[in-house]
């Protein structure tokens, strides 16, 4: 059980998608978790826990044929105070 972290979880339907889009979402996953993964030992960086991209197939709606629903996920440590975007 997790006490002390939080979970960024970004999604991306692959039918409203372009290819382009598609790798940009995976190559920004990848990204953050090598920048991340570089930088955990700097005292200002929080502690990363674990990550995961998937993929899964997503049942039709509306009549469309089903898709692929792609998901990334970083856990990292929870630290009080707040965004740094609100600094």
């Amino acid at each position: 059980m997790l006490t002390n972290g939080i979970i960024q979880v970004r999604n991306l339907e692959s039918r409203r998608a372009s290819l382009e889009e598609i790798r940009s979402f995976e190559y920004s996953f990848l990204g953050e978790v090598r920048m991340l993964g570089a930088l955990r030992k700097h005292s200002c960086i929080v502690e990363i826990y674990g990550h995961q991209l998937s993929s899964k197939w997503a049942p039709p709606v509306d009549g469309n044929k089903e898709n692929r629903l792609l998901q990334s996920i970083i856990v990292m440590e929870c630290i009080k105070g707040g965004s740094v975007k609100v600094m």
